[in-house]
């Protein structure tokens, strides 16, 4: 099986994640609806479901795991519930966006896809200035599984280098070296989708290891929905997502919902999604969050028990 890790704190010996690839010979143990398509890693049929996260998917993954592997399946101490956290004495490969990109410049004949990767690798780093150590290729470039369906998967290390990149998108397409998708508002938004040499990409941002801070401890208080103006959306670019916020109506949550100060997405749908000043409206989960001393209250869309959203209010 093939996980995503998530988030940037993982409890000792294991990693936080969700499933993203099944053997197509066990895939009768997961109830879900699969992509028509087959990947094919170290000879082995892979297939992909065709949602990768939803409240409904997440559980029914830890379900299946609960019930034929339930060594993959943590109880979270101050969640205090169950998650899918992989022992890291069961992990047989580690890939890395980074380690993925140097094997590929590395590699003496690539393949039509992977030359398209290197070529936009090497145009973005040469527009934005962003050397290309801060770069990495994920999805299934990263896993050599890809296929003539695949798309580009980029990652760029750092918060600031990922805004001179996103810069350097909107200039190329200026000079149509690329095209950026505008398919959705959304897209428009964030400006990190498009198409280069025929191919599609998207591009994301991952906290270098000097942006990742210490973990708060979290405690879990109940389901909210809010309206709140942004304040601060520096950290907006990363999976977990992160708004400074203060709140402006408490639509379900009661008094506690009135303290939320910050908006937490775990879902990548809501990287870069609203902008300072913008009033959203937000549904999720409350916790009180604390470190060296400081308290504070959060909303965490993503949390996986229930359906949880962002919507732009303007």
């Amino acid at each position: 099986m093939i996980f995503y890790t998530f988030g940037y704190h993982h409890p000792h010996g294991r990693v936080v994640a969700f499933l993203k690839y099944v053997p197509e010979r066990i895939s009768e143990l997961f109830p879900l609806d699969w992509l028509d398509r087959v990947w094919v890693f170290r000879g082995e049929r892979m297939l992909r479901p065709k949602t990768l996260f939803s409240p409904n998917h997440y559980r029914t993954v830890l379900e299946a795991f609960r019930r034929h592997m339930p060594h993959h399946v943590y109880r979270h101490p101050t969640l205090r519930r169950d998650v899918i956290a992989p022992r890291l004495s069961h992990v047989r490969e580690a890939h890395t966006p980074a380690g993925a990109l140097r094997r590929l410049l590395a590699k003496e004949h690539r393949d039509g896809l992977e030359e398209v990767a290197v070529r936009l690798v090497e145009t973005l780093s040469e527009s934005s200035g962003v050397p290309l150590e801060d770069f990495g290729v994920h999805g299934s470039i990263c896993l050599g599984m890809h296929d003539e369906l695949s798309d580009v998967d980029l990652t760029v290390y750092g918060g600031r280098n990922y805004l001179r990149v996103l810069e350097a998108l909107r200039g190329l397409e200026g000079e149509g070296v690329l095209e950026l998708s505008r398919s959705t508002q959304d897209e428009v938004r964030r400006g990190n989708v498009g198409k280069f040499m025929g191919r599609r990409f998207v591009v994301n941002a991952v906290r270098k290891y000097e942006e990742i801070g210490e973990e708060a401890e979290a405690t879990p208080i109940g389901p909210a929905k809010v309206v709140c103006r942004v304040l601060d959306d520096s950290e907006a670019m990363f999976r977990p997502a992160v708004y400074r916020v203060e709140t402006l109506e408490v639509l379900e949550g009661g008094e506690q919902a009135w303290r939320v100060s910050e908006v937490v997405s775990m879902v990548g749908a809501y990287r870069m999604y609203a902008r300072p000043g913008e009033v959203i409206e937000v549904r999720g989960f409350l916790e009180r969050a604390e470190l060296h001393g400081r308290a504070w209250t959060r909303l965490v869309v993503g949390s996986a028990v229930q359906e949880e959203y962002m919507r732009c209010l303007g």
